[in-house]
């Protein structure tokens, strides 16, 4: 998943005469959301990723019961969880994945929570220059 970078992000970013004051702190932040929150939101989709199609998909393929045909909405009534629940290397993967997936819900709320303050800070700054005109 490429996030979408502007042509104006990047001239922004890569501008050597162009320095950001603490009065430009709304610059700041928004170039902030774009240098450092969307690479580290992007790092764990892709260790996410990576742990899903070359550990979990091969994993099932290798351990998992066969059960045909497949129950309506794939759903095994936990045949296939309390056969591989026996083995500790399953639960090993089980733990894994959690650590994996409290990591992400950790990464995205941190994200979604800057974004609030960029929206808060952005709103406080219109209501300034209302209350100024």
């Amino acid at each position: 998943m490429q996030l979408p970078i502007r042509t104006s992000d990047k001239r922004i970013n890569s501008d050597p005469e162009m320095t950001i004051q603490r009065k430009d702190s709304l610059i700041w932040y928004y170039l902030n959301l774009h240098n450092t929150v969307y690479p580290g939101i992007k790092e764990w989709f892709y260790v996410e990723k990576e742990f899903v199609l070359k550990t979990g998909l091969s994993y099932m393929d290798q351990n998992a019961p066969y059960i045909y045909p497949s129950p309506v909405n794939y759903s095994f009534d936990g045949k296939v969880f309390y056969e591989l629940r026996k083995k500790d290397e399953f639960m090993n993967y089980l733990k894994s994945g959690r650590v994996y997936k409290s990591s992400m819900i950790t990464i995205y709320e941190q994200g979604y929570n800057y974004v609030k303050f960029i929206k808060a800070n952005i709103r406080e700054q219109i209501t300034v220059q209302n209350a100024g005109e």
